[in-house]
């Protein structure tokens, strides 16, 4: 049973191919500047049923990928640069770009649980749906109101492998995004 979300962290997409995905170094973002508060991902995709004879015959699920809901504590300069494509410059403005495609990353969820030992969620080939709303609420007699934002994610199918998601035991800050290995089994005659 999971107890605690203990870290996020993210790696751009560096190359994505029918052949190949490489990522940049894991970013795991501090607790205290973006730290994560919560996720949800619910499954996307349809499920194909036939019928014969008054009966299920068939199911398939034809999956889409993830729709995940990330929140966050703030939105910091390096989530908008690298999650929305957004430019910074060195008198300290950022500019929010349009009508570029969204940067492509894997995002790394890593939960605590009942045995201590933890597990990463690993969603390989993710990019922002929308951009999280920003606001501003006053502050009275001493009260305010937390506010975070909200990231809608889309995870997807990578291309090489139609991998979308992989977990893993364990909650150690990885500097390389893990990579799921296949076991054969033997077949028998």
């Amino acid at each position: 049973m999971k107890t605690g979300l203990k870290r996020v962290g993210y790696a751009m997409i560096t190359v994505q191919s029918e052949t190949a995905t490489t990522y940049g170094e894991v970013k795991w973002l501090t607790s205290t500047e973006a730290g994560g508060r919560e996720y949800k991902a619910a499954p996307t995709g349809t499920i194909k049923e036939i019928y014969a004879d008054s009966q299920l015959v068939y199911q398939a699920e034809a999956g889409a990928g993830y729709d995940i809901d990330l929140t966050l504590i703030d939105i910091i300069d390096d989530i908008r640069e690298d999650w929305f494509g957004d430019t910074s410059y060195s008198n300290g403005m950022l500019e929010k770009s349009t009508n570029i495609e969204r940067p492509r990353f894997a995002l790394l969820l890593a939960d605590n649980d009942t045995s201590d030992t933890g597990k990463t969620e690993i969603f390989y080939n993710c990019a922002c749906k929308e951009r999280p709303e920003i606001g501003g609420k006053t502050e009275e007699k001493g009260n305010w109101d937390d506010q975070f934002p909200v990231y809608k994610i889309h995870a997807e199918a990578r291309p090489k492998d139609d991998f979308v998601r992989f977990t893993t035991s364990g909650i150690t800050a990885v500097t390389a995004v893990p990579e799921p290995t296949t076991t054969s089994t033997p077949t028998t005659p």
